[in-house]
């Protein structure tokens, strides 16, 4: 009976969190399709949720006891809170990137889907259309349309909390456990920002982004990338949760073609993780491939959701216009020294005093790989991929983190009194995420104080992407014309 009750469990919060993931691509594909694809491509996006679910192995997760219950009302209790102070909503601060953000929601709100430029709005010749990873913001719009941008903007707070939630949930189904620290791990954990703001004398405040003391170089605490771009984040961190707990390959492509969907440049990132998963485990890569390894992974799921959520999604931001712009960094004076420095006050540190339960890991070295060569490309004219490119790398990182957390037992290694070199370790390991943590808990602080201040109005001001006082126009936007997804695909008229 306990096996049943805890399989249950475990099935429920694979089907929130899926539907959680599809409900944006099935508005998508109904709102920006020709129906006559729209409906058997949604179809087989719902066939494929089917067989994930049926697929995936139940896992069972401990009794809920009075212990527990109150473990888990407070973490709900404190995902409310961050979900609130991170401007979701605008309940409370919004830092400028909700310029943005608020923009594009009412852009998908005030216009017919697909939504499309005329020329005179762009003061131009020829018409374009809003090409970005909006995603997140459907549901949202959907509800605006209904009843309007504050409605909206409510709906998007519910719909992050939902999305945290099950982040949570999934983490501690992970850790078989549960606990409140994948909450603080999830809110707190980042690089230690504060230590190259000291080196660099950078001025500190509880009312300020210290995060760019490493520019041109950026790797984002959790707290910020919530806080800033929500959209890419917080779907990428639950599609790598699910990864992490695929112990099977028939449904890894279609995990990969949400991710894709959300998070283009989070995408990439992925694609080491995913690739090592999808191959068959290094001590039989000469017998690994064999027909129940091919049949593992050409299943209907992989082929139609992952195929067509991945086709459709590559189609339409191939049409963007600061999407195609790639080039490598060009290394200036100085910049040697200060891309050490960074790396290791990144991540460095922290890799190194992983290193020894984590070092047959193939994970821990993706994770190094990844964050070593990601400042070294540039996509478009801000420094997006460095911030956005890691956050993979960032989320495993946490993950390896917050397990090594719960196998530390400093009493024990206290009383060992001949070998001083492991408790030296974990006391240094709690050491570097305290002090990383001071990253988010200033992006916290900075929310709470210009909350404080009156500084809560919703930022509303840009009213849409095409706003004159917008110099990144580019990004928002696509080729409307002469592109296989609008000329073929999108409901547009001609």
């Amino acid at each position: 009976m306990r096996a049943l009750i805890n399989t249950v469990k475990a099935k429920w919060i694979y089907i929130i969190t899926m539907c959680w993931l599809i409900v944006p691509f099935l508005i998508f594909i109904l709102g920006w399709l020709r129906l006559y694809y729209a409906i058997p491509i949604a179809a087989a996006v719902v066939w494929s949720f089917y067989l994930f679910i049926k697929k995936s192995k139940p896992i069972e997760l401990p009794k809920l006891n009075r212990r527990t219950a109150i473990i888990a009302s407070v973490s709900l209790l404190g995902i409310v809170l961050w979900v609130f102070a991170s401007g979701i909503g605008g309940y409370m601060y919004q830092n400028d990137d909700f310029l943005y953000r608020n923009a594009i929601l009412i852009d998908l709100i005030k216009h017919p889907w697909p939504v499309i430029f005329s020329p005179a709005e762009l003061k131009g010749s020829e018409p374009f259309a809003m090409v970005y990873y909006f995603g997140f913001f459907l549901p949202s719009a959907l509800v605006g349309k209904l009843f309007g941008v504050k409605a909206a903007a409510a709906a998007m707070w519910l719909w992050s909390f939902i999305g945290v939630s099950c982040l949570w949930l999934l983490l501690i189904t992970k850790i078989k456990k549960i606990s409140i620290l994948p909450l603080l791990f999830i809110a707190l954990f980042g690089g230690m920002d504060i230590i190259g703001c000291l080196l660099y004398a950078k001025p500190l405040s509880f009312t300020e982004h210290i995060q760019w003391w490493g520019k041109p170089w950026q790797f984002s605490a959790m707290s910020t990338q919530f806080f800033w771009v929500f959209n890419q984040s917080l779907p990428a961190w639950i599609l790598l949760a699910l990864l992490m707990l695929q112990k099977e390959r028939h449904s890894l492509v279609f995990l990969m073609g949400l991710l894709l969907f959300f998070a283009p440049l989070p995408f990439t990132g992925a694609l080491p993780f995913f690739i090592i998963r999808l191959l068959p485990p290094l001590k039989q890569l000469k017998t690994g491939f064999n027909a129940a390894y091919f049949k593992g992974i050409f299943t209907p799921q992989n082929l139609l959701g992952g195929g067509f959520i991945g086709i459709i999604s590559f189609l339409f931001y191939s049409t963007n216009l600061a999407g195609n712009n790639y080039r490598f960094y060009q290394f200036k004076q100085g910049d040697v020294l200060r891309f050490v420095i960074f790396t290791l006050l990144e991540f460095g540190i922290l890799a190194i005093l992983l290193f020894k339960e984590n070092r047959k890991n193939v994970d821990y070295w993706l994770i190094i790989a990844v964050l070593l060569f990601s400042p070294f490309v540039r996509v478009g004219p801000m420094l997006d991929f460095c911030m956005r490119f890691s956050i993979p790398a960032l989320f495993f990182l946490l993950v390896l983190s917050m397990e090594s957390c719960l196998n530390l037992k400093l009493s024990s290694l206290i009383k060992q009194r001949k070998n001083w070199l492991p408790l030296v370790r974990s006391i240094a390991l709690i050491a570097v995420l305290c002090i990383g943590s001071v990253t988010s808990g200033l992006e916290l602080s900075r929310s709470i104080v210009r909350t404080a201040q009156g500084e809560n109005q919703p930022k509303y001001e840009l009213g849409t992407v095409l706003n004159s006082r917008f110099t990144l126009i580019p990004n928002f936007i696509g080729k409307k014309e002469g592109t296989i997804f609008f000329d073929f695909l999108a409901n547009t008229k001609p």
